[in-house]
């Protein structure tokens, strides 16, 4: 796509599902959103998909997004809107996102209004149709989709990154959808995004997987346990893009739930840990995990009762079609990997054949 296909066209998406239609002005925008976004892209006769796709849960939601972007120099804070972070206004409605002030053309706008806005808006869309969105990282094996769950410092990133060095698809970093599939079946979707690393990931994958393109840190103070190290934040977190790693077409594709995966750092051990997890133990864990909260207002939301039993339903289903395991990892990735592949089985054989 050139410059000024990207400056005049209405992207389109289709995000496991939901229609997205953004309409923003400026190349720059237009650029960052098929980064970003440019996977789900759809042409003009696709298919549109409409309410009465959203029958999961058997309630009424829409199954369309329409995002706009409009650059003027006074945007008055209108009753329902919130004060975006650069003095733009953003007004949020059932199937809507709609940016309106003076710098919404910027970079600075786009990381802050247009993508959060966007992304928590379809996220929220999933919700009303019965999925559920997990703090988790996900890869594709050769069964179908693997995720690791857990709290800030798990090691999730790490261990996808260690995942997808012995040949296994990514999938998503951090946000992770659960999806209602066919048959009883629950499926993984990816929310694509840039990975950041830590000082420890950084390390270990500078040195032992050069074709990733990570750089070591050069800043780092002496005297550090190997815990403490690992953790350091040498100032902000170097960020490997998805493109490095996947392809869009591997991105887009949802896939059947097989395996979960809880980490814990245990950065003392010489060889990972593995502990099969019952089902009763793994759904309270994948509970934990949820994200009932979106870190934006959102409007208009489904009431959180119906809410908690939709995923409560859907995490019992997650859970009855899944293998799950803790486990403890070790400094060494490529034990991980060799030991996570004992539970996961091979990573795919070649094409997407066996995905939605």
């Amino acid at each position: 796509m050139t410059e000024s296909e990207v400056a005049t066209e209405i992207v389109r998406l289709d995000m496991h599902g939901i229609t997205v239609h953004i309409d923003a002005p400026g190349a720059q925008t237009r650029a960052a959103l098929m980064y970003d976004y440019g996977m789900f892209a759809q042409p003009d006769d696709a298919a549109v998909r409409t309410a009465s796709d959203c029958s999961q849960v058997g309630r009424n939601c829409t199954a369309e997004l329409r995002v706009t972007v409009v650059e003027e120099d006074d945007a008055p804070l209108i009753p329902g809107a919130i004060a975006g972070l650069l003095g733009d206004t953003i007004v949020v409605g059932p199937g809507t996102v709609e940016v309106r002030g003076p710098n919404v053309t910027t970079r600075a706008a786009y990381l802050r209004e247009i993508r959060p806005y966007t992304t928590a808006s379809v996220i929220g869309l999933h919700r009303r149709r019965g999925a559920a969105n997990v703090h988790a990282s996900a890869v594709r094996a050769r069964d179908g989709g693997v995720i690791f769950a857990g709290e800030k410092m798990a090691g999730k990133t790490s261990l996808v990154l260690a995942m997808v060095s012995a040949g296994y698809s990514y999938l998503s970093n951090d946000i992770t959808l659960l999806l209602p599939g066919a048959d009883g079946e629950v499926e993984v979707g990816g929310m694509p995004q840039a990975l950041p690393m830590g000082t420890g990931t950084q390390q270990w994958f500078a040195a032992h997987v050069p074709e990733f393109g990570i750089t070591a840190p050069t800043t780092i103070p002496e005297g550090m346990g190997p815990s403490e190290l690992y953790w350091y934040e040498a100032g902000s977190k170097q960020r490997l893009g998805w493109e490095q790693i996947s392809s869009r077409d591997e991105l887009r594709l949802r896939t059947p739930l097989r395996h979960l995966v809880f980490p814990e750092a245990a950065l003392d051990l010489d060889h990972p840990r593995v502990r099969p997890m019952d089902a009763d133990e793994a759904a309270t864990r994948l509970l934990q995990n949820v994200d009932y909260f979106l870190k934006w207002a959102l409007g208009p939301q489904q009431p959180f009762a119906d809410l908690v039993d939709a995923t409560a339903r859907l995490v019992e289903r997650a859970i009855a079609g899944a293998a799950a395991i803790q486990f403890q990892w070790c400094p060494d990735h490529r034990r991980n990997a060799a030991v996570l592949a004992e539970h996961v089985g091979p990573p795919p054989a070649s094409g997407p054949a066996d995905v939605v």
